[in-house]
């Protein structure tokens, strides 16, 4: 099993509003429902 994790950062909530809008287009399900993919989430560090 192969784990990624990414992290964004970026200015005035950048990129809180990337993740918002990766979930809001969609591409988020489409990405889970990837053959292989056992799971895809986003989370926030304060």
């Amino acid at each position: 099993m192969l784990v990624i994790n990414i992290y964004y950062t970026g200015k005035s909530g950048s990129a809180r509003n990337f993740a918002k809008e990766m979930v809001e287009s969609g591409l988020v399900d489409k990405i889970r429902r990837e053959k292989g993919n056992l799971g895809y989430s986003y989370f926030f560090l304060n």
